[in-house]
């Protein structure tokens, strides 16, 4: 790792810690984490530490639930972490849902997270075709160097869009195209990445904006879980991104109450 990396890592680590501490102490009700998901998050600090990298897919609940991953992870991981990257919304970054939103969004890499922009699916109409093109493409350059570097991790929501009732959205094809884009250009020197599902689960009442336990109306605790990882190349094999955005959700849906299975529960 060169130097600036180095302090990257190491700067990154003392944000994440103190945003955890505070977290914990301060902002938050209440914040559930398991003896399974302790070890399944000693297993991924293994796994980087080893030199493989990682594709964290977490559900979509509210404006902080990713953030608060985040700084869990960092926490826990330190600087096993090498490189965290977690694409945003143009939409969100421009502030259209709020400047607190769209500060925290932007000072993002000075706290050393990449945060490539997406225009999402819903809001295209909004943007110039040749922008919302240039943006992905250079998110999938950024999100393929990310699991292609050792230690790299990539934070990837896949339904993209918070869940309106809390329960599992059909999943958009970008996570399916991320991993195929990692596949194809995978070497032998390429460090082996996994695929490790995450969800927020909340004991009762949340909100989808910030669970703050200083809202106006009372919140119940989160539990934050983190599951076992899968090699990534032991998904389906045939490039298809939408049979592997539904492995992806399978795994993901097995983590999680069947209360929260939404569009998966049948599946």
């Amino acid at each position: 790792m060169n130097p600036l990396e180095h302090a990257r890592s190491h700067w990154r680590t003392v944000v994440g810690k103190t945003l955890w501490w505070a977290a914990e102490k301060y902002a938050y009700p209440d914040i559930i984490v398991s003896d399974e998901t302790r070890e399944n998050t000693m297993a991924l600090g293994a796994h980087l530490d080893r030199g493989g990298s990682a594709l964290v897919i977490p559900n979509h609940l509210s404006g902080d639930d990713i953030p608060l991953e985040q700084a869990y992870l960092i926490d826990a991981l330190g600087t096993s972490i090498q490189r965290l990257t977690a694409p945003v919304g143009k939409k969100q970054f421009d502030g259209r849902e709020g400047f607190f939103n769209a500060a925290v969004l932007h000072a993002l890499p000075y706290i050393g997270v990449e945060r490539p922009l997406l225009v999402q699916g819903y809001d295209t109409g909004k943007y110039d075709p040749e922008l919302t093109k240039r943006l992905r493409d250079l998110a999938f350059y950024i999100t393929n160097r990310t699991l292609h570097t050792p230690g790299g991790l990539l934070m990837y929501p896949p339904e993209g869009t918070r869940s309106k009732d809390g329960k599992l959205q059909r999943a958009r094809l970008g996570v399916g195209h991320v991993i195929i884009d990692y596949l194809l250009n995978s070497t032998s020197e390429s460090p082996p990445a996994i695929i490790v599902p995450a969800a927020i689960i909340p004991t009762g009442k949340f909100s989808r904006s910030f669970n703050w336990k200083y809202s106006k109306r009372p919140l119940d605790p989160l539990e934050i879980r983190i599951g076992q990882g899968v090699p990534m190349d032991q998904l389906s094999y045939n490039f298809n991104p939408r049979e592997i955005t539904a492995d992806c959700m399978q795994l993901l849906k097995g983590m999680m109450p069947s209360h929260m299975h939404g569009f998966y529960a049948s599946k």
